[in-house]
């Protein structure tokens, strides 16, 4: 299934593509909960951002970024953000937002499984708040993509 969740911005999704279901969460529909249009981003949470206060803006990664209140808030305080859900619908809603708010220029969304997506860039800050499946090989898999998003700077620093 391709959805292209581009809004007035002009700004497409990149048409990604993903199956029915979250892994772990078959028989969910995380689509239903969000609208598409910015109506809801919620505000972003400020216990989980706490860590990144310290650091200087850099990449961050939002895995499961849901309509993107912490990716958003993020990319106000001059970070490059990448935002990772399973939800086209939820993806608009933060594409919207960004959009809105002008953030777009600092904003990178894919709709793609927590689980199977792979980081491409190195990260200096990662998050997940709902791309975390409470047990199992999903989150197995969604740790290491957290540890690989963070790896890779790491190797960038020691190397480079």
């Amino acid at each position: 299934m391709t959805h292209n969740t581009g809004h007035a911005c002009g700004t497409p999704d990149g048409n990604q593509v993903h199956g029915p279901g979250a892994t772990g969460y078959p028989d969910f529909d995380w689509d239903d909960l969000y609208t598409g249009d910015g109506s809801d981003t919620a505000a972003p949470d400020l216990m989980l951002l706490a860590p990144s206060e310290g650091l200087p803006p850099g990449r961050a990664l939002d895995l499961g970024c849901g309509a993107g209140g912490n990716a958003l808030a993020l990319a106000a305080r001059g970070w490059r953000v990448t935002g990772v859900d399973l939800a086209p619908r939820a993806i608009a809603s933060t594409r919207a937002s960004a959009c809105a708010r002008g953030l777009d220029d600092r904003v990178e969304l894919v709709v793609a499984d927590s689980a199977t997506w792979r980081p491409e860039t190195a990260y200096g800050f990662a998050l997940s708040s709902y791309a975390l499946p409470p047990r199992g090989p999903a989150r197995t898999a969604t740790l290491a993509v957290l540890a690989t998003a963070l790896a890779v700077l790491s190797r960038e620093v020691v190397d480079g």
